[in-house]
């Protein structure tokens, strides 16, 4: 069974400056939160459909690393990736998605879909309470990046 995570916040800022902020995901992503180690773009060029970041970061006390591969874009509202390798068994994919805000805000949402049967699900609810918890902060941290600028 896909299940979803969510987590949305308002950003002070207009969609194209979340946007933008999001286009140099590589260069922002050890500023984006402390659990971050490090991303770099392994294949094909930066946020293209079929490109790959690779990720390292901690969560829940395991060091993981991530590879996201770009499968849809739709500047500046939606980017969506899907899970290569290990762990895509249980995290096929997610997504960020802008929206135009009242005020000239924007809203950011950001989604991970999740597999658990029963056996998963008792297993791994650690990790994923240490995941909702992570994808909060995430939302905080990017709020205040894009409303304080480079």
């Amino acid at each position: 069974m896909t299940r979803s995570l969510e987590d949305s916040i308002f950003v002070d800022a207009p969609p194209d400056q979340v946007w933008s902020w999001l286009l140099d995901l590589a260069g922002q992503y050890t500023d984006w939160h402390p659990n971050h180690v490090s991303a770099e773009w392994s294949r094909g060029e930066p946020n293209e459909i079929g490109s790959q970041l690779t990720t390292v970061e901690d969560l829940a006390g395991h060091r993981e690393t991530l590879v996201f591969e770009m499968t849809d874009l739709e500047p500046p509202w939606r980017m969506e990736y899907r899970i290569r390798g290990p762990h895509s068994i249980i995290l096929p994919g997610g997504s960020f998605q802008i929206s135009a805000a009242q005020n000239g805000g924007s809203t950011f949402t950001a989604t991970i879909r999740y597999r658990f049967g029963p056996l998963t699900k008792a297993l791994f609810r650690h990790r994923m309470a240490a995941l909702r918890v992570h994808l909060a902060e995430e939302g905080r941290s990017l709020k205040r990046l894009v409303e304080t600028g480079p």
